[in-house]
């Protein structure tokens, strides 16, 4: 095995025929000098140098709609060199090489791609075949925010209100997967009103508006028509600077992406610190608790004289698994910050907004933790 690198210094002439619109015949003659020096590789391997020159016979068939971006058609490339003089070569040779390509725009109602590539890249992980399904439609972050949306909901209002939350997620999800199947948007639905381009989904009155794909999506030209109450941002720089400030003095909260989507770093971070210690998180403690809390029913069914059911004592009573204890340090991280961020900002007067007051907050901690190792001032 050996790595080579070459130099080439190359003179030649070339005609060509075109016979049609889509169709190339050309013939050329080249000759030059080209040096291979061996990078990589044994020393019993040789640098080559010498003279090279050849004459090609080439065949184009292109059909394509667009040379940089095509949508339909083929591309189809033959050629014959034959090989007068080649370093190393102790003889004339001829090489041969032919390329296709075929290009079609995907229309069919019966395919779908982005969820078929979740369910094919994730089918290692522990997820279910619908989870992969639904990430592919939504997108890990859109999927994470409807799930945090729907807990927020079930455990926040009555239970009159609540039952409807469930049937209303799930002709959402219908919908949307409904559009997916059919690759198209759906357009002249009876009671609903088509929008002239996606972007203007972002100008649609709501509670919450969530970017969660694409940067600069909220820009100083749309920002005076977002009508959301708080703008949270799920993808890495939805909003561009000046949109911001206009929303600012819109007096609409904007939840930066700096903070609202640290949820995956914060859980990579505990990832590595389980990777460090060799040991899952809850397998040291997980049994005592178990029991402690076993032994506290036990006391609770005595002082009462109800008996409970091996059911509600193995429901009531297990210790935290590691999924709980990830849940729980995700939360107390991420409430923990936005405490931190809401508060440097309540007490600066000249902090804008949320951003400004995390960017604060975190350059003060890197400033305290330089003051005490000493390296700052």
């Amino acid at each position: 095995m050996a790595e080579y690198s070459f130099r080439t210094a190359q003179a030649g002439i070339d005609f060509g025929y075109r016979v049609n619109r889509s169709s190339e015949i050309r013939l050329g003659y080249s000759i030059g000098h080209r040096k291979a020096s061996r990078r990589i590789g044994s020393p019993l391997l040789s640098d080559l140098s010498g003279k090279t020159s050849f004459a090609s016979l080439r065949w184009n068939y292109d059909t394509r709609n667009n040379a940089q971006i095509p949508s339909r058609g083929i591309e189809l490339r033959n050629s014959l060199n034959y090989y007068f003089d080649a370093p190393g070569a102790a003889n004339s040779f001829a090489q041969a090489e032919s390329r296709f390509n075929a290009f079609h725009s995907i229309k069919s109602k019966n395919i779908i791609i982005r969820p078929l590539a979740a369910l094919i890249f994730l089918i290692k992980t522990p997820t279910g075949k619908v989870q992969r399904l639904m990430m592919g439609w939504f997108g890990i972050r859109g999927i994470g925010s409807l799930y945090y949306l729907s807990y927020a909901l079930n455990h926040g209002l009555n239970d009159n209100i609540s039952d409807t939350v469930g049937i209303t997620l799930s002709v959402v999800a219908l919908s949307i997967l409904i559009h997916g199947i059919s690759s198209q948007p759906i357009l002249d639905f009876a009671g609903a009103a088509n929008l002239a381009s996606r972007e203007a989904a972002l100008e649609l009155e709501c509670d919450i508006l969530i970017p969660a794909a694409l940067e600069n999506q909220i820009t100083e030209e749309n920002a005076p028509r977002i009508r959301a109450k708080i703008v949270a941002e799920a993808a890495n720089g939805p909003t561009t600077a000046a949109a911001e400030d206009i929303l600012s003095a819109k007096n609409i909260m904007v939840i930066p992406d700096i903070y609202l989507n640290a949820g995956g770093v914060t859980v990579s971070y505990f990832e590595w610190l389980k990777n460090l210690s060799h040991v899952r998180f809850g397998r040291m403690g997980k049994r005592f608790e178990q029991t402690t809390n076993e032994n506290l029913l036990r006391v609770v069914e005595r002082a009462t004289g109800k008996k409970l059911s091996d059911e509600e004592i193995k429901i009531i009573g297990r210790g935290a698994d590691e999924i709980d204890l990830v849940n729980s340090g995700l939360q107390e991280t991420m409430v923990t910050a936005y405490r931190e961020i809401r508060e440097t900002r309540q007490s600066n007067a000249e902090i804008p907004n949320l951003r400004t007051a995390a960017f604060v907050n975190a350059i003060n901690k890197i400033a305290v933790s330089y003051g005490e190792l000493g390296i700052f001032p």
